[in-house]
């Protein structure tokens, strides 16, 4: 991956995309409660296209990689969405972007931050089980933990 000068590029460009995506997802996440679909998309796509010329995609890692988000889609699907729709693609694209290793990094310190936000809004405001809170915050936090922690 990191052999050539091209692929040391997209090696480090990937994570940093990963990361304005992510802000800008937050903040709309935040703002309306909703993921923007066109967006997610194209930077699922841009993923694809840059471990392509960089030279570190395979089919196999690749579909490995969209295995999280996956499972969070079809979790979504089952539980009403219980976990959003959106906040399973955005999990979806960030691990065509990073791979799995590092996905399942990020998304366990998500759960971990969403845990602990979750905790204190309960401690601090009466809440029902409708209530809801905007979860790409918490992916975002999980990916920087995890990007400077490996």
């Amino acid at each position: 991956m990191k052999g050539s000068t091209l692929g040391t590029v997209v090696y480090y460009l990937l994570p940093a995309l990963t990361i304005a995506f992510l802000v800008y997802s937050a903040a709309c996440d935040l703002k309306t409660k909703t993921i923007r679909t066109i967006p997610t998309a194209i930077f699922l796509a841009a993923s694809v296209l840059l471990r392509l010329i960089g030279g570190s995609f395979t089919l196999p890692a690749f579909l490995a990689s969209l295995v999280p988000g996956g499972i969070l889609l079809l979790s979504s699907l089952l539980t009403k969405e219980s976990i959003g729709r959106g906040d399973a693609l955005i999990v979806l694209a960030c691990g065509a972007a990073l791979g799995i290793p590092l996905e399942l990094y990020s998304l366990f310190l998500a759960f971990l931050f969403g845990g602990l936000f979750s905790l204190v809004w309960l401690l601090r405001h009466k809440c029902s089980k409708k209530d809801t809170f905007a979860f790409v915050p918490c992916l975002l936090a999980g990916h920087i933990a995890a990007l400077v922690l490996s």
